[in-house]
């Protein structure tokens, strides 16, 4: 039997076991290229993105989600052109980039989608393409992270071909990486970078959690939640306490605290 134990001084959950020290890591996104498929681990497979992105919005960019889903690849390739207005050459290869085995990687629309939420240009377009829309009230992280979780639950109940490759990747300790740099402060990925770790990977954590589900039973998904949003937390006003005590504030100080301060009300 393994059971998760929830390190709060690391940003990952470890497996324990006798031997959980020597676990391996795997770490993957959307582009992975391997033979043992962990691409398919990310959001963007399985229809997830567009599922926990339509819970965002209204009728009319849901329909939108919808299209986008099945689209063949000049369709695809029609839309990710239209959500990157500022983008105005397209060599073949950045055509091709978002494409897995020749065909296209669909969740990368729903992303695009997604980003309308906080995105000036990006909602201007939606509009264009959908004329209304209507973006839903933000929800508290352990909501998103709920939501999320039950779309990765559908991902691996509905499809055994994505419920092997989770299977396969045996015990090993889970990491989205981000695609480009080292993510920040995103919520769902993680990268450890000269000894600094950013990101909260939630994407990671709760694929473990639906891995170990799968095979046994996890601890209550509600506990496992607020786990990783106090983690967060703790994180935020570490942070902020160091920023605070600051006795000359940058702009780019005051606006951390801000972003901060904004982060910590949506915790719970």
């Amino acid at each position: 039997m393994i059971f998760f134990y929830y390190n709060l001084n690391n940003s990952y959950i470890l497996q324990m076991s006798s031997l959980h020290n020597k676990l391996p890591v795997i770490h993957f996104n959307s582009k992975s290229s391997d033979k043992d498929h962990r691409a398919l681990l990310s959001n963007f497979y399985g229809g997830v993105e567009f599922e926990y992105i339509s819970q965002r919005y209204s009728e009319p960019v849901i329909h939108l989600l919808d299209r986008m889903k099945v689209a063949d690849f000049k369709t695809f390739l029609g839309y990710l052109k239209q959500l990157q207005p500022d983008k105005k050459t397209w060599t073949v290869r950045q055509e091709q980039y978002w494409t897995r085995n020749g065909e296209p990687i669909h969740g990368i629309l729903a992303k695009l989608v997604g980003n309308g939420v906080r995105d000036p240009k990006r909602l201007k377009t939606l509009q264009d393409m959908v004329q209304e829309v209507k973006i839903k009230e933000d929800v508290p992280d352990t909501q998103k992270i709920l939501q999320m979780a039950s779309c990765l639950q559908h991902k691996f109940a509905l499809h055994e071909l994505y419920r092997n490759v989770l299977l396969n990747t045996g015990d090993a300790i889970l990491h989205e990486k981000p695609l480009r740099g080292n993510g920040g402060e995103n919520n769902w990925t993680y990268k450890k970078l000269n000894g600094v770790e950013y990101g909260y990977d939630w994407l990671g954590q709760l694929l473990m959690w639906i891995r170990t589900d799968i095979r046994y039973k996890s601890p209550p998904l509600q506990d496992f939640i607020k786990l990783l949003v106090e983690n967060k937390c703790l994180k935020l006003q570490h942070q902020l306490k160091e920023l605070q005590q600051k006795n000359e504030k940058s702009k780019k100080d005051i606006k951390i605290i801000e972003y901060i301060e904004k982060e910590l009300q949506l915790c719970f």
